[in-house]
């Protein structure tokens, strides 16, 4: 579920800024378009390393959990 649930934020942020490049390019250069884009993109990468951090911190702590329960059915 935890996997589904990071796939699915991380399509729609990466269709969003597909649709934001693609805004951009059926317009002229438009600079507050441009700096909103960029800003979407930062929030959108920083909510992407926050979830592989999660993930991250989830994996060191089943970790252990998951080779033990290998271990046991061995």
């Amino acid at each position: 579920k935890h996997c589904r649930d990071f796939s699915n934020k991380f399509i729609k942020s990466y269709n969003k800024i597909k649709n934001s490049f693609m805004s951009l390019q059926n317009s002229q250069e438009n600079e507050t378009l441009i700096k909103e884009i960029i800003k979407d993109i930062d929030k959108i990468k920083t909510q992407i390393d926050e979830l592989y951090n999660t993930q991250k911190d989830l994996m060191q702590i089943l970790g252990p959990l998951l080779t033990q329960f290998e271990l046991n059915l061995a």
